[in-house]
């Protein structure tokens, strides 16, 4: 009965697995975008989690493409699902710009995959570099995004954002990414920079993105050698009260940390004055948290509130923190609150 469904819904002409669908795009680059190889990669779950070569052509003089895709090509005729696409452009630069179109039921103009050479400069803490496109007059800041991180043995040692989003409002707001001392002077590794393109400005209920929308993805094929001293921090190793021992919040791996949602962290330290708190890979749903800090005396004092606001990269990343501290008494434990619970915390440093 499924079969004769099937074959009835292809012969009334609703169905016609030989429509063709054309993906039409170009390509940007800092040399001649002529010749520019493009891929175009298929996964046939529905996601683009690990998408296989399909698909390949190459830019004409003007830097454009065209794919043509048979119906039958895009969507599984067993249970007319569709197919996740990437088209991905791979640069001499080493850079890679890609992006994923979740179902193809048309044809389609695509979104210019961009080459990019940001010339990062990170002197005195100051980030510095090249944009992968220059926002129109009256664009939401959030439709360019970029981002510094600070790789280590595979795991993200410290990340920074050009955009935040306020988790009350919504509102996205750029910023000058600054990327303090005692952030990554304890893990050498190298740096890459990736930036993210949204197709449509961000609409008010919906503040993150439509899932409809397409985004480019950026990585850049420059990287620095972040060769730093690595001095150990006095909590490396430090008992977390309330959770078991060893401490894996203190050891230096940067493995997230699964925490279950509890609302207090707690480091104890061998009674130092200390300047700054550094958080890293923090996955949290509370606009605020605070630090409060134990004296020499066992006396906890009053707390430190800090904003947390929102990845405008990508809603659900870990975020990365540096919490000042200006005391002059020795302390012996610091008390990290998160009042709706954190689910997961990669390191927690006290210098």
């Amino acid at each position: 009965m499924w079969r004769f469904s099937l074959v009835a819904l292809m012969l009334s002409g609703c169905f016609n697995p030989d429509d063709i669908f054309p993906l039409i795009g170009s390509v940007t680059s800092t040399e001649s975008p002529s010749g520019q190889r493009v891929q175009l990669l298929r996964e046939e779950q529905g996601r683009c989690d690990e998408p296989r070569a399909f698909k390949a052509t190459t830019t004409d003089e003007a830097g454009a493409y065209r794919f043509e895709l048979f119906r039958a090509q895009t969507q599984r005729l067993t249970d007319f699902g569709s197919f996740c696409f990437r088209v991905q452009a791979g640069f001499s630069s080493g850079t890679v710009s890609s992006l994923n179109l979740n179902e193809v039921f048309s044809e389609q103009q695509l979104m210019p995959l961009p080459d990019w050479n940001p010339a990062l400069d990170w002197w005195n803490g100051e980030l510095e570099f090249a944009p992968v496109r220059t926002l129109e007059a009256g664009e939401d800041e959030a439709r360019v995004v970029h981002r510094f991180e600070l790789m280590r043995d595979g795991e993200v040692a410290w990340r920074v954002d050009d955009v935040e989003v306020d988790r009350m409002s919504g509102e996205a707001k750029r910023v000058r990414p600054r990327i303090d001392d005692d952030a990554v002077s304890e893990f050498s590794g190298w740096t890459q920079m990736r930036a993210r393109i949204l197709s449509a400005p961000r609409v008010e209920l919906n503040p993150f993105g439509n899932p409809d929308d397409t985004v480019v993805e950026v990585t850049a094929g420059e990287h620095l050698e972040a060769l730093l001293l690595e001095p150990t921090p006095p909590s490396r190793g430090a008992w977390c009260p309330g959770l078991p021992l060893p401490c894996t919040l203190t050891d230096g791996a940067l493995t997230p940390v699964e925490l279950g949602g509890i609302e207090n962290v707690r480091v104890q330290v061998p009674g130092i004055i200390p300047r700054a708190v550094v958080l890293r890979g923090v996955e949290t749903q509370t606009s605020l948290m605070s630090v409060v800090l134990t004296n020499g005396q066992g006396e906890e004092q009053p707390p430190i509130i800090h904003a947390i606001t929102v990845s405008a990269f990508n809603y659900g990343d870990a975020r990365f923190f540096v919490i000042p501290l200006e005391v002059t008494y020795e302390v012996t434990q610091v008390r990290v609150v998160f009042p709706s619970g954190v689910q997961r915390i990669s390191e927690v440093s006290v210098w």
